[in-house]
């Protein structure tokens, strides 16, 4: 029987149960005379003609499965649009997980390059950690065009630039300059962006022979300010797993001292740091130091911190360097280095 002979009989049979040709009431039809025909179940064109097999051979085996249960084009929809949406749903759900990881790792890589000062002034640009609702995301690209137009980030970028290029130009105790020194700080003069370059800043470190971080900023004025020195000390673990390293703790603990110390004295700048301590520079007075820092001490009394399976509580010590007890910067930083790799305190501390 062929395709015309089974629209005759559609039609028939539907003339006969007194049913209007509707397109439905045709399909249904159409697709039960084919099932009752002996001849026609097994052959070519039954298998051409089967409407569930053509489409859903379109889709993977699983929402195949699914559609074969549908008995007319409306049900096999209804099944499909819910394939659909339960999809989109799951994927709306994971792009959203996405961004905010995204958002988190651009907003930390960011805040890692600023100094205490920028966070602070800016806080609000790492206040959001979520891009789900629309209200959110225009506030932080707000926030963002706002610092852009600022120009905060091209300032820094180039005053780093410059200290790197003054360090490259210093010359040897010779007095000799390198060509290729040279050349590396005319292209971070006029090029700043060049900073994020890895291959650049390996060649930099190379040339000047840097092993350490422990240089103060290039400047002459030293008459008022001083130098604060922090060391770790007392670590001390009160639980812990039996796989945990103790220098995970210390290494932590380092991280926080430097965190709470640095908010406390606001505005300091990190110049100097080695495995359990660090220094910073800042423009006020010795007792002010002090001052803002013995509340963090008194905290760090009682205070116990949880990591990675571990409780551990700290403490440390401080010294703090006067910059009018020293003649010039170049002995100022001499006696820093000593106090950085000595390994305890002598002088006056907390």
């Amino acid at each position: 029987m062929g395709i015309e002979e089974i629209s005759h009989k559609v039609l028939n049979r539907l003339q006969m149960s007194k049913k209007p040709p509707t397109p439905l009431a045709y399909f249904e039809m159409f697709a039960e005379v084919m099932k009752q025909d002996q001849n026609l179940s097994d052959s070519a064109l039954c298998v051409e003609l089967d409407w569930k097999h053509r489409w859903s051979k379109k889709f993977d085996k699983q929402t195949q499965i699914l559609l074969q249960s549908a008995t007319n084009p409306d049900e096999f929809m209804e099944i499909l649009s819910k394939v659909i949406q339960d999809s989109k749903d799951t994927q709306k759900f994971e792009h959203t997980r996405e961004l905010k990881n995204l958002n988190r790792w651009l907003l930390g890589s960011a805040s890692d390059i600023f100094s205490i000062n920028a966070k602070n002034r800016y806080r609000s640009l790492f206040s959001i950690g979520s891009l789900s609702k629309l209200e959110e995301t225009r506030k932080l690209g707000a926030y963002w065009r706002q610092f852009r137009s600022s120009g905060v980030h091209e300032k820094v970028l180039k005053k780093v630039a410059k200290i790197v290029a003054f360090a490259l130009r210093h010359g040897t105790q010779e007095g000799r300059i390198s060509n290729e020194a040279s050349q590396l700080s005319s292209v971070l003069l006029m090029h700043p962006e060049s900073l994020v370059d890895i291959c650049l800043l390996d060649r930099a470190e190379k040339i000047l022979g840097m092993k350490e971080n422990s240089n103060l900023y290039p400047s002459q004025d030293i008459s008022q300010g001083c130098i604060a020195i922090f060391k770790l000390n007392d670590v001390q673990l009160i639980e812990q797993k039996p796989d945990f390293q103790s220098s995970k703790a210390t290494a932590k603990a380092m991280e926080i001292l430097m965190k709470m110390c640095l908010e406390a004295l606001g505005g300091a700048s990190l110049v100097g740091h080695y495995q359990k301590g660090f220094a910073v520079m800042i423009r006020q007075e010795k007792d002010e130091v002090f001052r803002h820092i013995q509340p963090v001490m008194e905290a760090l009394q009682t205070q116990k911190f949880s990591y990675q399976g571990a409780l551990f509580s700290f403490s440390f010590e401080l010294e703090v360097l006067e910059y009018k007890a020293f003649d010039t910067l170049q002995s100022l930083n001499r006696v820093l280095k000593q106090k950085l790799h000595s390994p305890h305190i002598t002088d006056e501390d907390v």
